[in-house]
């Protein structure tokens, strides 16, 4: 995903912000000076729209060092695929490529959807840009520059899902190799027994040397976890915020379908998948530190440390204690990107639905 943080991509996100806000302040003018609820009604939902874009690509130009720091500091903290066993490294290398088609195919989903987005026809009719660059000021070029930018707007939506999934997968791929180091601090001395090595001084330092290392790769999965809790948090309240204008500008079309055509389903069917899909990866990728996190614990557990001396043991120990509850990638205090999440994301989206579906009924009935 290197050709979206090229100098030339930036420089189309800020044309695309300024041009929104642009768009947005124009509208919000001719809300104050020339308001009625027929243009209110005709424009407002392309309003929420744009002003949820422009909250989004604001937030990712202000945090884009941050994304960019927390790659680096990421990539410098992980271990090479060495000195482990060929099945791990299969089954590394093999999600790995599983998740780079996974992000291929939804990054080509998602600028489809953005380019079916693009509204034709009677559509037009609730765009304030085409109102502003035909009727008040004739700049087509704006316009169609307008509506080129729907694919990127698309892609930018998604962007943090992405980042998301980048840490989590190479967390998960470090827990693979974690958990197999830890399971094999003693195997080389299986034939020993215990109190030999409990009284053995060479035994116990290279036990020693081991379990320092297994402390430094879990102290690392920790600050990285704490990193990308604190860049979630950097985002959500922004995010939130312009995923429910967002939300509410769209769920809007899905009522005004019958006056647009068959077309508009199909544009909302579309939104609708990207959606979904890009919650589910907040969703499952979330659920999955917590999951992998959890499996340290009992692997620590299970290593041969009754032939560990006084010094070596207290290590254990302290280490269980620090690891006994699951690594989570919080966005707040009291929310975790977890399947909890999803269900009260679904349960509010099942609530909302059914509400606007009672709303249409009653209108139609009427």
């Amino acid at each position: 995903m290197e050709i979206f943080e090229n100098k030339i991509f930036v420089v189309i996100q800020v044309f695309i912000l300024v041009l929104h806000v642009i768009l947005m302040l124009f509208n919000t003018y001719f809300f104050i000076t020339e308001f009625s609820v027929e243009s209110l009604t005709q424009y407002v939902s392309t309003y929420l729209v744009i002003v949820a874009v422009n909250i989004n690509f604001a937030t990712i130009l202000w945090k884009r060092s941050a994304v960019r720091e927390f790659v680096k500091t990421n990539r410098s903290y992980l271990v090479g695929l060495h000195n482990i066993t060929p099945n791990s490294k299969d089954r590394i290398l093999k999600e790995c490529k599983y998740e780079t088609n996974f992000v291929k195919l939804h990054l080509v989903l998602t600028l489809i959807t953005g380019a079916v987005l693009i509204p034709v026809g009677k559509e037009r009719e609730m765009q304030f840009a085409v109102l502003l660059f035909e009727k008040y000021y004739p700049l087509y070029v704006l316009e169609a520059l307008y509506y080129m930018s729907f694919p990127i707007v698309a892609y930018v939506s998604v962007r943090l899902a992405y980042t998301i999934m980048y840490f989590v997968s190479h967390a998960k791929f470090q827990i693979y190799m974690l958990l197999e180091f830890i399971r094999g601090i003693v195997d080389d001395y299986s034939d020993n027994d215990d109190s030999e090595l409990l009284n053995s001084e060479a035994y116990q330092n290279v036990v020693k040397e081991r379990l320092q290392e297994m402390v430094t790769r879990i102290t690392m999965l920790i600050k990285l976890t704490n990193m990308g809790s604190d860049l979630a948090g950097h985002f959500i309240p922004t995010m939130a915020l312009s995923g429910v204008l967002m939300g509410l500008g769209v769920m809007s079309f899905v009522y005004l379908g019958e006056f647009f055509g068959y077309y508009c389903y199909l544009q909302n069917f579309m939104w609708c998948i990207t959606s979904l899909s890009t919650l589910v990866v907040y969703v499952y990728y979330g659920q999955q530190i917590e999951d992998e996190t959890e499996l340290i614990f009992d692997a620590i557990y299970g290593v041969r440390w009754v032939s560990f001396n006084k010094s070596n043991r207290k290590i254990i120990l302290v280490t269980l204690v620090n690891v006994q509850n699951p690594l989570k990638l919080q966005f707040t205090d009291n929310v975790a990107c977890n399947y909890e999440l999803g269900m009260k994301i679904y349960r509010n989206l099942y609530s909302f639905a059914a509400v606007m579906g009672r709303m249409s009924d009653f209108t139609e009935n009427k």
